[in-house]
């Protein structure tokens, strides 16, 4: 079985974040995919993900949960909870998962 390979580049400062890129690489060198997110604190260990593009032929694989795994063994991932409807299932089976906690559920997402 292919191991995923990760790396995490900085990319810019905007406004007001410092945005990151991670990218998911295949042991064979094939790309899955990649996650942008970004830190409002360079103080802290807090990033939020801004999303997660896997590519078509690597969906439903995995590999998104896997980059959520892998930031969190570098950070802690808060979640501003705007996903659309299929980012909202994906998300709530991480949390029945327990790949993530479910400390905070924001009532301000559109698709609970």
């Amino acid at each position: 079985m292919a191991t995923t390979l990760f790396s995490h580049v900085y990319m810019e400062f905007d406004t007001d974040r410092d945005n990151y890129c991670c990218n998911g690489v295949l042991n064979t060198g094939e790309s899955v995919g990649f996650c942008k997110y970004y830190s409002l604190d360079p103080t802290t260990d807090v990033v939020y993900i801004e999303y997660i593009y896997i590519h078509a032929d690597q969906r439903r694989k995995g590999y998104a949960t896997q980059f959520v795994e892998e930031l969190q063994t570098k950070y802690c991932l808060d979640w501003d909870h705007s996903f659309t409807p299929e980012g909202r299932k994906w998300y709530n089976a991480l949390i029945d998962q327990n790949v993530v906690d479910s400390h905070i559920i924001s009532e301000q997402s559109q698709y609970v």
